[in-house]
This record gives C-alpha cells, structure tokens and sequence, in this order.
C-alpha cells in the first residue's frame, strides 16, 4: 500500500433524506477498447483490441473480437509494420525495439471496415534510477518497509512519468498503487530520498510465508502528456472516487479517434522509456 493511501478524510454527520433515482441503463454503447504499448526495452511490442459491455456483466474483456482487424504502425509517420495478430496471447505484436527520440503512431480497421488512428506520441526520454534502499519506519503507529530511490530530473519543463512497482514479479495494481507526476514542480532537480512504496505489516507476513527475503523492483518510465492526461483520468475515478467532494464521473480522456466517422474508441495506445533497478531484502 502506498503511504498517502492512509490520509483518508473521515466525514461524520453527512446523512439525510434522499430521493431514489431509477437510471435506466438497459442500452449498453459498444465502443472498441484499445491497449498497446511501444517501449525501447522489450522485442515484443503490442495492441490488444476489445469492447465495452454492459456495466452489470462482470466478465473479461474478450481481445479475440477483433482478431482479423489490421493495425498498421508508423514510426516517424513511415509505416514500418503491420502487426501480427498471436493467439496464444491474444494480442498484435511486432518485433523490435522503440528508440528514443522517434515518434510513433497506429492506425487500426476493424473487421467492419471502421477506422481508427492514434495520437503521435514521442518515445521521451528518462534517466536512471541512482539508487534504491528499504528503511523501516512507523507510521500511525504501525511499522512499515518503505522503499526509497534517488533520481535525477531531465531540465525542461514538459517531462511526465510513471514509477511501476514490482513485488516477487508481481505488478501492483490497485489505485493508490499509482504513481505519476509531471516536473512543473521539480524541473532538472535531483529527487533525494523519494519515498516512492511502502510494505505494511500485513504485507510483510503475506510476502515472507512464501519466502524469507522480497524482490522489489522499480521502473521509471517517461511517458507523454496524453498519457499523464490518462493516468490522472483514471486515478480520479477509481482512487479518489466515491466521496462527497469527489470529481464528477468523467470520460477517461483517450488519444484513439475514429476518423471514419463512426463511435469514438476508449483506451490508449502508450509510448514509454523504461528504466528500472531492483533490491532484495530479509525484513
């Protein structure tokens, strides 16, 4: 759990009389869903196509839907490949690595003949973590393992990221397990002691019944302002959701548009620069 997940607001006294308002919710919108991702770290990059549903039928999403669409990808508006649809994965994948500097863009044709194309987006660049430590400390009373690292800030204003935290192998997932931030504050700065995660008490029972020490690995990737735009969309309607000064429910802001006139696409197709550093400790 993150540290700032414990500043929760407790508000007493806030019940009275309501009205009940029956939505009539029976017409679902289907709206394609695109996920994808071009990296300069892995060989394998990737878009996976599916649909919404209805918001009362709790099932996966389906990436077979669309598997004979064609996705076309450009890197610096030169079309460099059409992606190859794997089964065994589910996904579109192309072989190479992105380069920094290079942008890159899809543009995607469902089996209806619809057409979508995405923003271009600039493989940024990022610099590497300097270093990673683990401190014990208590907070509200309970001890926590919090992990620290130290970075330096690229001078400019215009530079977004996401910090990705792996424990055991394992991506953590959950709302206030996102960490993201542009540098309007901190413009070529060295970030000392950015106590980036923490592992609660109940954490550290979990992780040490099936080993004695715990991997935990960071990724510090330089990601776009639309993506930056994404993550901030999505943190408010899942993190901070549900209280009385909560945002209004919002449509998450995509960089997928249907140029063929037709319903317009969710999701986002993303453009990162990865570094990462790892350490191992026996709380």
């Amino acid at each position: 759990m993150k540290r700032f997940a414990y500043l929760v607001l407790l508000f007493i006294g806030l019940t009275g009389c309501t009205d009940v308002i029956d939505l009539d919710l029976s017409d679902t919108e289907i709206l394609l869903v695109v996920e994808g991702e071009i990296n300069d770290v892995d060989s394998v990059q990737w878009v996976q196509l599916s649909y919404t549903t209805d918001y009362f039928n709790n099932v996966p999403p389906d990436y077979t839907v669309e598997s004979n669409a064609i996705i076309k990808l450009y890197e610096n508006d030169a079309l460099i490949d059409s992606m190859t649809y794997n089964p065994n994965t589910a996904r579109f994948e192309s072989y190479f690595q992105g380069t920094r500097g290079n942008t890159y863009s899809i543009e995607i044709v469902t089996e209806d003949g619809e057409t979508y194309t995405s923003t271009k987006e600039i493989l940024t660049e990022v610099t590497p973590i300097d270093t990673i430590w683990v401190a014990e400390e208590t907070n509200f009373g309970e001890t926590e393992q919090v992990v620290y690292i130290e970075t330096a800030e690229i001078p400019g204003i215009g530079n977004y990221y996401q910090w990705k935290v792996y424990i055991n192998g394992e991506y953590q997932d959950e709302p206030f397990d996102m960490i993201f931030a542009e540098d309007q504050f901190v413009d070529g700065n060295y970030i000392e002691e950015f106590d980036i995660y923490a592992l609660s008490e109940e954490d550290i029972l979990f992780y040490t019944s099936f080993s004695d020490s715990i991997h935990v690995r960071i990724e510090q990737t330089g990601i776009s302002q639309n993506h930056y735009n994404f993550l901030a969309d999505v943190f408010a309607q899942t993190a901070i959701a549900g209280g009385p000064f909560s945002p209004p429910p919002a449509e998450v802001r995509s960089n997928i548009t249907n140029t063929s006139g037709g319903e317009r696409a969710l999701g986002i197709f993303t453009v990162v620069s990865i570094e990462d550093i790892s350490i191992t400790f026996a709380p």
